[in-house]
Protein backbone atom coordinates (compact mmCIF):
# COMPACT_ATOMS: atom_id res chain seq x y z
CA UNK A 1 0.00 0.00 0.00
CA UNK A 2 1.02 3.43 -0.69
CA UNK A 3 -0.34 6.66 1.22
CA UNK A 4 1.06 10.27 0.08
CA UNK A 5 0.78 13.17 2.18
CA UNK A 6 1.11 16.71 1.09
CA UNK A 7 0.48 18.33 4.81
CA UNK A 8 -1.68 19.10 7.50
CA UNK A 9 -1.23 17.87 11.35
CA UNK A 10 1.29 15.61 12.57
CA UNK A 11 -0.61 13.35 14.03
CA UNK A 12 -0.78 9.72 13.03
CA UNK A 13 -2.47 7.16 10.47
CA UNK A 14 -4.60 4.37 12.19
CA UNK A 15 -3.89 1.09 9.70
CA UNK A 16 -7.95 0.16 10.41
CA UNK A 17 -8.47 3.56 8.39
CA UNK A 18 -6.00 2.42 5.56
CA UNK A 19 -8.50 -0.84 5.48
CA UNK A 20 -5.59 -3.08 6.81
CA UNK A 21 -5.45 -5.10 10.39
CA UNK A 22 -4.90 -3.41 13.19
CA UNK A 23 -3.50 -6.19 14.71
CA UNK A 24 -0.70 -7.06 12.02
CA UNK A 25 2.69 -5.04 12.37
CA UNK A 26 3.90 -3.09 9.28
CA UNK A 27 7.11 -1.30 8.08
CA UNK A 28 6.10 1.95 6.75
CA UNK A 29 9.10 3.47 4.55
CA UNK A 30 8.88 6.98 3.15
CA UNK A 31 9.63 7.15 -0.43
CA UNK A 32 11.24 10.64 -0.86
CA UNK A 33 13.70 10.65 2.29
CA UNK A 34 14.38 6.63 1.54
CA UNK A 35 14.08 5.83 5.00
CA UNK A 36 12.87 3.12 7.21
CA UNK A 37 10.48 4.80 9.60
CA UNK A 38 9.78 1.55 11.27
CA UNK A 39 7.84 -1.26 12.07
CA UNK A 40 4.02 -0.39 13.97
CA UNK A 41 1.11 -1.77 14.66
CA UNK A 42 -2.24 0.12 15.28
CA UNK A 43 -1.21 2.86 13.65
CA UNK A 44 1.48 4.96 13.21
CA UNK A 45 3.47 8.91 13.51
CA UNK A 46 3.73 10.81 10.29
CA UNK A 47 6.32 13.24 11.55
CA UNK A 48 7.02 16.42 9.74
CA UNK A 49 6.71 17.04 6.11
CA UNK A 50 10.20 17.73 4.61
CA UNK A 51 9.79 21.13 2.89
CA UNK A 52 12.87 19.65 0.29
CA UNK A 53 9.90 17.64 -1.13
CA UNK A 54 6.70 19.47 0.20
CA UNK A 55 5.23 15.85 0.66
CA UNK A 56 5.51 12.55 2.11
CA UNK A 57 4.76 9.23 0.55
CA UNK A 58 4.95 5.86 2.30
CA UNK A 59 5.30 2.57 1.44
CA UNK A 60 3.50 0.37 4.02
CA UNK A 61 4.01 -3.86 4.03
CA UNK A 62 3.52 -6.40 5.98
CA UNK A 63 6.25 -7.65 8.40
CA UNK A 64 6.94 -10.81 7.66
CA UNK A 65 9.71 -13.13 9.42
CA UNK A 66 11.96 -12.84 6.50
CA UNK A 67 13.75 -10.67 4.41
CA UNK A 68 11.44 -8.68 2.60
CA UNK A 69 11.62 -5.79 -0.29
CA UNK A 70 10.22 -2.84 1.15
CA UNK A 71 10.33 -0.53 -2.13
CA UNK A 72 12.55 0.73 -5.04
CA UNK A 73 13.41 3.94 -6.20
CA UNK A 74 11.73 4.15 -9.52
CA UNK A 75 8.58 5.31 -8.96
CA UNK A 76 6.27 6.92 -5.67
CA UNK A 77 4.41 3.49 -5.50
CA UNK A 78 7.83 1.94 -4.27
CA UNK A 79 7.58 -0.30 -6.76
CA UNK A 80 3.91 -0.81 -8.57
CA UNK A 81 5.12 0.12 -11.70
CA UNK A 82 8.38 -1.25 -12.13
CA UNK A 83 8.26 -4.99 -9.90
CA UNK A 84 7.10 -7.74 -12.45
CA UNK A 85 7.86 -10.18 -9.77
CA UNK A 86 8.80 -10.89 -5.89
CA UNK A 87 9.00 -14.21 -3.89
CA UNK A 88 10.50 -15.17 -0.78
CA UNK A 89 12.34 -19.26 -1.35
CA UNK A 90 15.03 -20.88 0.28
CA UNK A 91 16.56 -18.33 1.92
CA UNK A 92 16.56 -16.47 -1.26
CA UNK A 93 14.23 -13.10 -2.52
CA UNK A 94 14.39 -13.02 -5.82
CA UNK A 95 12.54 -10.54 -8.71
CA UNK A 96 12.16 -9.23 -11.59
CA UNK A 97 11.96 -5.40 -12.35
CA UNK A 98 11.53 -3.30 -14.80
CA UNK A 99 14.44 -0.36 -15.32
CA UNK A 100 15.37 2.30 -17.27
CA UNK A 101 18.33 2.54 -19.35
CA UNK A 102 20.86 4.43 -17.57
CA UNK A 103 19.06 4.88 -14.12
CA UNK A 104 20.28 3.44 -11.27
CA UNK A 105 17.53 1.32 -10.26
CA UNK A 106 17.55 0.34 -5.86
CA UNK A 107 16.11 -2.04 -3.76
CA UNK A 108 15.33 -1.38 -0.17
CA UNK A 109 15.28 -4.46 1.85
CA UNK A 110 14.63 -5.22 5.40
CA UNK A 111 16.89 -7.96 6.96
CA UNK A 112 15.56 -9.57 9.90
CA UNK A 113 17.06 -10.68 12.90
CA UNK A 114 18.45 -14.18 12.30
CA UNK A 115 19.32 -13.26 8.22
CA UNK A 116 22.67 -12.08 7.44
CA UNK A 117 22.85 -10.90 3.50
CA UNK A 118 25.27 -13.25 1.15
CA UNK A 119 25.15 -12.12 -1.90
CA UNK A 120 22.77 -10.40 -4.53
CA UNK A 121 22.68 -11.54 -8.88
CA UNK A 122 21.33 -9.85 -11.63
CA UNK A 123 20.53 -11.00 -14.94
CA UNK A 124 20.39 -8.20 -17.08
CA UNK A 125 22.34 -5.26 -14.93
CA UNK A 126 25.15 -4.56 -13.23
CA UNK A 127 25.24 -4.23 -8.90
CA UNK A 128 27.07 -1.60 -8.75
CA UNK A 129 26.63 -1.36 -4.89
CA UNK A 130 25.20 -2.86 -1.61
CA UNK A 131 24.77 -1.24 1.60
CA UNK A 132 23.66 -1.85 4.86
CA UNK A 133 22.22 0.96 6.92
CA UNK A 134 20.52 -0.72 10.15
CA UNK A 135 18.06 -3.13 9.15
CA UNK A 136 17.76 -2.27 5.56
CA UNK A 137 19.90 -3.49 2.57
CA UNK A 138 20.23 -1.02 -0.10
CA UNK A 139 21.14 -2.81 -3.69
CA UNK A 140 22.05 -0.56 -6.90
CA UNK A 141 20.86 -1.69 -10.12
CA UNK A 142 21.96 -0.38 -13.63
CA UNK A 143 21.61 -1.35 -17.02
CA UNK A 144 22.98 0.46 -20.31
CA UNK A 145 18.98 -0.83 -21.72
CA UNK A 146 15.53 -0.31 -20.79
CA UNK A 147 14.68 -4.07 -19.89
CA UNK A 148 13.35 -6.74 -17.47
CA UNK A 149 15.72 -7.91 -15.51
CA UNK A 150 15.72 -11.21 -13.05
CA UNK A 151 17.59 -10.47 -9.58
CA UNK A 152 17.82 -12.80 -6.62
CA UNK A 153 19.49 -11.97 -3.14
CA UNK A 154 21.07 -14.61 -1.08
CA UNK A 155 20.72 -14.68 2.86
CA UNK A 156 22.40 -16.92 5.89
CA UNK A 157 20.31 -17.61 9.23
Amino acid sequence: MVLGRTGGENTEIKFEDLGLNKEREYFVFEFWSRKLLGTFSGAFPLGEVDPKFNCQVFCIRERQAHPQLLATNRHITGGGVDLVDVRWEGNRLSGRSRIVAGDVYELFISIPPGFAFDQVECAGAAVLKTQRDGTVLLISLKSDQSREVAWTVSFRR
